[in-house]
C-alpha cells in the first residue's frame, strides 16, 4: 500500500514543490523590480522636492545609478557558485532576502547618491546570485513531468 502511494507522488507533482519553486521565483520577481527601478526612479529624483535631487539634463549621476547595479551582479553571479557549495541552495535562496532587503531600504531612504549607488550594488550582488541558484533550485526539486515548466518559470 505504501508503495502504491509513493507511485501516486512520483507520476504527480506535490503542492509542495509548486510551494517550493514558487517561493524561489519570488527571487526572480525582485530582481526584475531591482533591474526596472531605474526607468522610474531617476525621474521621479528629477522632480522638484526630490531629495536627493537630480539636475534636469542628463549627468554621469544617472549613469551610475543605472549601471551599478550590474556591477553588484558580477561580484554576486561570481560568487553564486563557491557559496552554493559551501551552504547550499536552500540556505542560499532564504539567505538572498537579506541583501534584497538592505539595499531597498537603503534606496528608499537615501539622501545622497552615494546611498542608492550602494543600494543598487547590494540588490545587484542579491541578483546575481539569484540568476544561479533559482532555476538550478526548481530543476532539482522538480520531478521529470514538470521540470522543463519550472525551469523555464525564472525566465
Amino acid at each position: 500500500m505504501t508503495t502504491d502511494n509513493n507511485n501516486d507522488e512520483r507520476r504527480n507533482p506535490s503542492l509542495w514543490v509548486w510551494l517550493a519553486a514558487s517561493s524561489a521565483l519570488m527571487s526572480a520577481l525582485t530582481m526584475g523590480a531591482v533591474l526596472g527601478w531605474s526607468s522610474p526612479g531617476i525621474p521621479a529624483l528629477k522632480l522638484n522636492g526630490s531629495e536627493p535631487q537630480l539636475p534636469r539634463e542628463p549627468s554621469e549621476t544617472e549613469t551610475w545609478i543605472s549601471s551599478s547595479m550590474t556591477l553588484g551582479a558580477l561580484i554576486g553571479g561570481l560568487l553564486g557558485g563557491p557559496l552554493l557549495q559551501m551552504l547550499g541552495m536552500k540556505k542560499v535562496l532564504i539567505g538572498l532576502g537579506a541583501p534584497f532587503v538592505v539595499g531597498w531600504v537603503l534606496i528608499c531612504v537615501a539622501k545622497s547618491f552615494i546611498l542608492i549607488i550602494i543600494g543598487r550594488v547590494i540588490t545587484g550582488f542579491a541578483s546575481g546570485i539569484c540568476c544561479g541558484v533559482a532555476p538550478t533550485y526548481c530543476i532539482q526539486i522538480s520531478t521529470p513531468k514538470i521540470r522543463g515548466l519550472l525551469g523555464t518559470g525564472f525566465q
